[in-house]
């Protein structure tokens, strides 16, 4: 089977050359009796045989968090950006599926550094809800555009005036689903 493959797959053929190359007697042998180490598995786009070990893996969101605001912002109010103190911001790594909660209003004081990824490789959904736990139904749900991903743009969390909130980014489960996988208190620095 093995040498059928190879004889009408050039790429793969080279591929299992290049593997033979590098490999030890074992392996060798183990490849010529058709027990050899690579297997159609699914990978990444675009991709057609990866090793065995190959497992995708998820990239969290990193974020920053400032100081809290702890009094309830004017309607009209508005600032130029997250980062209007002279405290330094917190570093937060979250992963997909944690669900990050507050007790402050969120306004001017957490910025989505850069988005997570999904174990599969594709793109989290950021959902809000103006409530801790990530319960109830989210009053903001966004994906994030591929070309702000690829002009590197960030997201400073503003509008939203519910002294108690919670975010999480979404892999493969329903959008309607409450809860998370885990769960992580916000804690910013403090003014």
């Amino acid at each position: 089977m093995l040498f059928h493959s190879i004889v009408y797959n050039p790429v793969l053929a080279l591929l299992v050359l290049t593997r033979l190359a590098s490999a030890t007697p074992q392996q060798k042998q183990a490849a010529l009796q058709d027990h050899h180490p690579l297997q159609e598995t699914p990978g990444p786009p675009n991709s057609i045989f990866q090793p065995k070990s190959w497992k995708p893996i998820s990239k969290p969101a990193h974020l920053l968090l400032f100081p809290d605001s702890t009094q309830k912002p004017a309607v009209n109010a508005h600032r130029p950006s997250c980062n209007t103190t002279s405290t330094p911001p917190k570093a937060l790594s979250l992963e997909p599926e944690t669900c990050l909660s507050g007790t402050y209003y969120l306004w001017y004081n957490l910025l989505i550094d850069e988005y997570p990824t999904c174990k599969d490789g594709s793109q989290a959904v950021m959902m809000y809800y103006p409530r801790t736990r990530c319960m109830g139904d989210p009053s903001f749900k966004a994906a994030r555009p591929q070309e702000d991903q690829d002009e590197g743009k960030k997201m400073c969390l503003s509008r939203f005036p519910s002294r108690f909130w919670s975010m999480v980014f979404r892999c493969g489960r329903g959008i309607d689903e409450e809860g998370a996988e885990q769960y992580l208190d916000a804690v910013p620095p403090e003014d």
